[in-house]
């Protein structure tokens, strides 16, 4: 932009509100830095517009994509699924009985640890069910993120055009 210089003439206002006319003073260069001044605005705010809809359509949906991968990482280390996949017929919290030297103590020790293998089933079979179920959310709300995200600004304008935000 070049050098502002203002250039001052005196005008006569005829101002509707009043039946005398008003002297104002009017900066005749005013108008064309405005003019230039307003086409660099235009053109900072096109650029910051042109940047944020490569970013939201690009790196941003890719985020979106990622935010989700790193929630299903997150939930199948919260709740373990290769260790209750390993071990899913494992005693419960490895209580076992060991066999005596009788056939009676030998019977009583398969029950005990029969039982406690069915528990250790049964709890880490509901586990991998919550798990599953979580799973299933997580991929859920993942995919109408990445369904919506494309979406978000249109539905913006829809809703600001609508006078609902």
């Amino acid at each position: 932009m070049g050098e502002y210089t203002p250039r001052i003439e005196v005008i006569q206002v005829v101002d509707p509100c009043h039946i005398n006319p008003v002297v104002a003073y009017a900066d005749i260069n005013a108008d064309q830095f405005l003019r230039q001044r307003s086409q660099s605005d235009t053109l900072a705010i096109t650029m910051f517009m042109l940047g944020l809809i490569s970013w939201w359509y690009g790196r941003g949906w890719a985020g979106v994509l990622t935010s989700t991968q790193r929630r299903l990482s997150t939930l199948s280390d919260m709740f373990s699924i290769k260790i209750l996949l390993n071990t899913l017929f494992a005693p419960w919290r490895r209580i076992i009985t060991y066999p005596g030297a009788g056939l009676d103590a030998r019977l009583r020790a398969f029950g005990d640890n029969l039982v406690s293998r069915c528990i250790g089933f049964t709890v880490r079979f509901f586990v991998l069910i919550a798990a599953a179920v979580a799973f299933l959310f997580t991929c859920a709300v993942g995919i109408t993120e990445l369904i919506l995200w494309p979406l978000l600004p249109f539905i913006g304008v829809a809703l600001i055009v609508k006078g609902l935000l």
